[in-house]
């Protein structure tokens, strides 16, 4: 009997152990269940490509990014650049930041945008200044410079190109294949010569004085625009303050250096010289004229004096 309720009592014990280790296993289950578990999420984002929403010429480096405010034709300076700002706003969906380039050439249209930089018809701006923080996170805005030469090639009439225009190519990179956006415009016939108006002094001569090759004066006239151009000349009488006059037909020109009387009495009114200026394509584009003088034998004395007139029109 005694053997017996020992037997019961260790049923009971074992009974009772199981059940904990059941509830413990049943605990660490839910406690295993309920901890936190990272879960890992990815999204691929395709490279959009960027575009250019606004594309415009301005007189002045301002922050005006929509409005053209540049003529056409462009027009040109004697002698000097003229500076003009090709500007915008590009664009890119994926944020302003994934831009990498802004480029812009400038050129006349008919040599297209692959030609190589040249002061008479193809400008370049490698890379443009961009600012993101120009208007929205997908926005920024660009800018280039330009100044353009007196001598650029005219498309409008008396030019080198009248049939031609000129094209100004915005071009914007983000990693895709490039974009680009184009404005076109036209560049001014600008008549503009350089004609020395330094005296033309011969000095104390004597009488019956004839110059030559040696002692000829010239002047020398400069392509300053990008028109064609003549020189016209005229000239007067030469009154001698003591007495006496040396005609005007005592001095001659000529576009050689020449002895006088080999060279062409100066006309009362006003003539084509011979000297002429072409289109600048290449280096500074000069002309001369010769002068010759032959002094009376008798009859003057004094300080003798006249005006040479030479006028510059296009060719």
């Amino acid at each position: 009997m005694e053997e017996a309720n020992k037997n019961n009592s260790t049923y009971w014990i074992l009974g009772a152990a199981l059940l904990l280790i059941g509830v413990f296993v049943v605990v660490a289950l839910v406690m295993v269940n309920s901890q936190a578990v990272g879960v890992s999420t990815q999204v691929s984002i395709a490279n959009q490509p960027p575009s250019v929403v606004n594309h415009v010429c301005r007189t002045s480096d301002d922050t005006n990014f929509t409005a053209n405010n540049c003529p056409n034709p462009l027009t040109l300076t004697d002698a000097n650049p003229t500076n003009y700002w090709i500007q915008g706003v590009v664009s890119d969906p994926n944020g302003a930041e994934n831009i990498t380039n802004v480029k812009n050439d400038l050129f006349k249209t008919s040599i297209t945008y692959s030609c190589s930089a040249d002061a008479n018809d193809c400008y370049k701006t490698a890379s443009c200044t961009v600012n993101t923080a120009y208007g929205t996170t997908a926005q920024a805005s660009f800018k280039c410079a330009y100044a353009l030469e007196s001598y650029a090639d005219s498309t409008e009439s008396g030019g080198v190109s009248p049939a031609d225009n000129w094209t100004s190519r915005t071009e914007v990179t983000d990693g895709t294949t490039p974009v680009s956006a184009i404005i076109t415009t036209s560049v001014e016939t600008h008549f503009a010569v350089n004609i020395p108006v330094t005296a033309l002094n011969w000095g104390a001569q004597s009488l019956g004085f004839a110059s030559d090759t040696g002692n000829n004066l010239t002047k020398t006239f400069t392509q300053q625009g990008n028109d064609q151009a003549l020189i016209n000349i005229s000239g007067a009488d030469l009154g001698c303050s003591t007495y006496g006059t040396i005609p005007r037909t005592n001095q001659e020109y000529s576009t050689t250096n020449v002895d006088s009387g080999s060279g062409n009495a100066m006309p009362l009114s006003s003539s084509a010289s011979g000297a002429t200026l072409d289109y600048r394509t290449a280096g500074a584009v000069t002309d001369d004229l010769w002068f010759m003088l032959t002094v009376p034998g008798v009859g003057v004395e004094g300080n003798c004096t006249g005006t040479i007139t030479l006028v510059a029109a296009p060719l």
